[in-house]
């Protein structure tokens, strides 16, 4: 498997009255919906209505909000996580699992996996003998969901190394600069070139990173100051701030939420 992901956080669930996603954070999520009734408020305004038996991946530069009908409650198997190398399309993709027997198959399987062994980064690390299984899963799931619709990846090797660099190190010192000779790219050259492929520069690419990294950490009950250390800040003050404009409130307010 030449692929490589990282889980957020995966399970089964029926949502609140209040179903919320955090939009600041940068992840791909994928949808399986088992029965109910929801719709995702597209960024053109327009609603699109969550069908039972489809998967839906939402990329990770795609925003949406989220409501249902709590009359007819939403039952949906859900993950979010990060690939390597990454998508290369402004979603939702949709297939409908109900047409295609092996599609299911798979994603029944994957529902049941994640609906028995639940996953949160922070609570369960970054990888374990459950996370490694759950990886096949949604390795095979997407293999074919692609081949019955395109799910196109980002063809450049060097940015996808980037990436996946990036990822391994984001809590570590990482400067643009440095970046640009590691992978033997001239320095305007690589920002444009990561720029074009991602919609964002390497900088922010690596903030928003460090600041998704950090909101999983706060919700999950760490310390603010542990949080902006975790995530390669230099004191609490400047996380503070980055996590103010990133997010538009302060980490103590997110943790009061």
């Amino acid at each position: 498997m030449n692929d490589t992901f990282k889980f957020y956080v995966y399970g089964r669930s029926i949502p609140g009255e209040h179903w919320d996603i955090n939009k600041s954070l940068r992840v791909n999520r994928l949808y399986y919906i088992h029965s109910g009734t929801a719709y995702v408020k597209l960024e053109n305004g327009t609603d699109l209505k969550l069908i039972p038996g489809y998967v839906y991946i939402f990329p990770e530069n795609f925003s949406f909000s989220p409501r249902q009908d709590m009359s007819n409650p939403l039952d949906h198997s859900y993950v979010d996580f990060s690939l390597w190398p990454p998508f290369d399309f402004f979603g939702p993709a949709s297939i409908n699992a109900e047409k295609y027997p092996t599609v299911k198959a798979a994603a029944l399987a994957f529902s049941e996996y994640i609906k028995s062994h639940p996953f949160t980064l922070i609570n369960n690390g970054e990888s374990n003998d459950y996370t490694e299984l759950a990886k096949l899963y949604l390795y095979g799931l997407l293999k074919l969901i692609d081949e019955e619709i395109s799910l196109p990846r980002i063809k450049d090797k060097r940015i996808s190394d980037v990436l996946l660099y990036i990822q391994n190190h984001y809590n570590e010192e990482l400067s643009v600069v440095n970046l640009s000779k590691q992978f033997h790219l001239e320095l305007n050259y690589f920002i444009r070139l990561f720029k074009k492929i991602t919609g964002v520069s390497p900088y922010n690419y690596i903030k928003s990173l460090r600041l998704n990294m950090a909101i999983y950490m706060l919700e999950s009950g760490m310390a603010v100051s542990a949080a902006a250390e975790e995530t390669g800040y230099s004191s609490p003050s400047a996380f503070s701030k980055a996590f103010r404009q990133h997010t538009g409130f302060s980490p103590s307010e997110l943790k009061k939420r």
